[in-house]
């Protein structure tokens, strides 16, 4: 279970060029706030509905309280909802490379490849390290092969349910 959580900071270094040191410095359980470990060992132990619960009576949540009300919601089968707090989070705090990731990929696993765009587009523009910005723009050229990847299965399921209903009918035919 801990590796789920842990595995962010260590992905987003191929997305952000960053050093493991700097990224497990914007891991949840690194924060000095108590209230943000307590919350985060919540999700570590995969009591992820505690830990929303406490989430959700937070007056003005943070965009770590975001990131780790996505992690919840993740933990919960509940990508659709992770996808927007993953957002809110990268909104909140446009420089955190770990919820820009989350957010791209969270976007990803729900087939929102435009909105992952998106973000990348937002990071690219955002970035100062000519390195880093060549990373959101390759993750751009990744995620278009993946749409257009899409498409052509889309096309292909629609194909073969046209080719079957044409044979079920001709079946059909045939035994009257």
């Amino acid at each position: 279970m801990k590796l789920k959580f842990l595995a962010p900071a260590a992905l987003v270094l191929s997305l952000a060029g960053t050093s493991t040191q700097s990224c497990l410095a914007q891991a949840p359980g690194s924060n000095s706030d108590p209230r943000v470990n307590a919350i985060y060992s919540l999700l570590q132990n995969g009591k992820a509905r505690e830990a929303l619960s406490q989430l959700n009576a937070v007056p003005n949540p943070s965009a770590m309280d975001q990131y780790m009300k996505a992690q919840a919601l993740e933990l919960l089968g509940q990508p659709v909802k992770a996808a927007e707090f993953y957002h809110v989070a990268v909104t909140q705090d446009a420089q955190n490379e770990l919820f820009r990731k989350k957010s791209v990929d969270s976007y990803l696993a729900i087939c929102k490849c435009d909105e992952a765009i998106e973000v990348c587009n937002e990071g690219s523009k955002l970035a100062t390290d000519p390195k880093r910005k060549q990373r959101y723009d390759d993750k751009i050229k990744e995620i278009e092969k993946l749409k257009q990847n899409f498409v052509i299965g889309a096309d292909n399921i629609a194909r073969h349910k046209r080719e079957h209903n044409s044979q079920l009918q001709q079946a059909m035919e045939n035994n009257k």
